[in-house]
Protein backbone atom coordinates (compact mmCIF):
# COMPACT_ATOMS: atom_id res chain seq x y z
CA UNK A 1 0.00 0.00 0.00
CA UNK A 2 1.57 3.33 -0.99
CA UNK A 3 2.21 5.61 1.96
CA UNK A 4 2.00 2.82 4.51
CA UNK A 5 -0.84 1.46 6.58
CA UNK A 6 -2.25 4.53 8.29
CA UNK A 7 -4.27 3.80 11.38
CA UNK A 8 -4.56 0.08 10.80
CA UNK A 9 -7.23 -1.66 8.82
CA UNK A 10 -10.33 -3.25 10.24
CA UNK A 11 -9.96 -6.75 11.62
CA UNK A 12 -6.28 -6.55 12.54
CA UNK A 13 -6.88 -7.08 16.28
CA UNK A 14 -5.88 -3.62 17.51
CA UNK A 15 -8.69 -3.36 20.06
CA UNK A 16 -8.09 -6.87 21.39
CA UNK A 17 -4.38 -6.21 21.70
CA UNK A 18 -5.02 -3.00 23.61
CA UNK A 19 -7.52 -4.75 25.89
CA UNK A 20 -5.01 -7.53 26.66
CA UNK A 21 -2.26 -5.01 27.40
CA UNK A 22 -4.47 -3.02 29.78
CA UNK A 23 -5.77 -6.17 31.45
CA UNK A 24 -2.24 -7.45 32.04
CA UNK A 25 -1.01 -4.03 33.14
CA UNK A 26 -3.72 -3.56 35.76
CA UNK A 27 -3.13 -7.05 37.21
CA UNK A 28 0.48 -6.22 37.99
CA UNK A 29 0.52 -4.34 41.33
CA UNK A 30 3.82 -2.55 40.72
CA UNK A 31 2.55 -0.87 37.53
CA UNK A 32 -0.45 0.76 39.19
CA UNK A 33 1.75 2.49 41.73
CA UNK A 34 3.97 4.18 39.17
CA UNK A 35 1.76 4.93 36.21
CA UNK A 36 -1.56 6.22 34.96
CA UNK A 37 -3.18 5.53 31.64
CA UNK A 38 -5.80 7.46 29.76
CA UNK A 39 -8.16 6.52 26.95
CA UNK A 40 -9.07 8.63 23.96
CA UNK A 41 -10.49 7.83 20.57
CA UNK A 42 -9.62 9.48 17.31
CA UNK A 43 -11.63 9.44 14.14
CA UNK A 44 -11.06 10.63 10.62
CA UNK A 45 -13.55 13.46 11.17
CA UNK A 46 -11.49 14.77 14.12
CA UNK A 47 -8.42 15.47 11.97
CA UNK A 48 -9.62 18.97 11.09
CA UNK A 49 -10.32 19.96 14.71
CA UNK A 50 -7.27 21.13 16.68
CA UNK A 51 -6.77 19.40 20.05
CA UNK A 52 -9.76 17.09 19.49
CA UNK A 53 -7.90 14.01 20.72
CA UNK A 54 -6.73 15.82 23.84
CA UNK A 55 -10.28 17.05 24.45
CA UNK A 56 -11.63 13.53 24.08
CA UNK A 57 -9.02 12.21 26.50
CA UNK A 58 -10.03 14.67 29.25
CA UNK A 59 -13.77 14.35 28.58
CA UNK A 60 -13.63 10.56 28.95
CA UNK A 61 -11.26 10.47 31.92
CA UNK A 62 -12.96 13.16 34.00
CA UNK A 63 -16.59 12.47 32.99
CA UNK A 64 -17.17 15.90 31.47
CA UNK A 65 -20.48 16.10 29.59
CA UNK A 66 -21.29 18.36 26.65
CA UNK A 67 -24.24 19.59 28.70
CA UNK A 68 -22.03 20.67 31.65
CA UNK A 69 -21.89 24.44 32.10
CA UNK A 70 -18.39 25.86 31.58
CA UNK A 71 -17.72 26.36 35.33
CA UNK A 72 -18.74 22.76 36.09
CA UNK A 73 -16.60 21.39 33.25
CA UNK A 74 -13.63 23.42 34.47
CA UNK A 75 -14.12 22.18 38.04
CA UNK A 76 -14.20 18.55 36.84
CA UNK A 77 -11.05 19.12 34.81
CA UNK A 78 -9.20 20.79 37.70
CA UNK A 79 -10.28 18.15 40.22
CA UNK A 80 -9.41 15.32 37.86
CA UNK A 81 -5.96 16.66 37.11
CA UNK A 82 -5.44 17.25 40.82
CA UNK A 83 -6.28 13.60 41.55
CA UNK A 84 -3.91 12.40 38.85
CA UNK A 85 -1.12 14.53 40.28
CA UNK A 86 -1.94 13.47 43.84
CA UNK A 87 -3.09 16.89 44.95
CA UNK A 88 -5.93 17.31 47.41
CA UNK A 89 -6.45 21.05 47.16
CA UNK A 90 -5.90 23.92 44.72
CA UNK A 91 -2.63 24.99 46.35
CA UNK A 92 -1.40 21.39 46.07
Amino acid sequence: MPGGDRGGRTGRGKTGLLWEFENCWTRCPSHGAISRHFHARASHEMQATPYSLLRDLFVLRFDIQDSDPAPAARAKLEQGIGRVLGQTNRDG
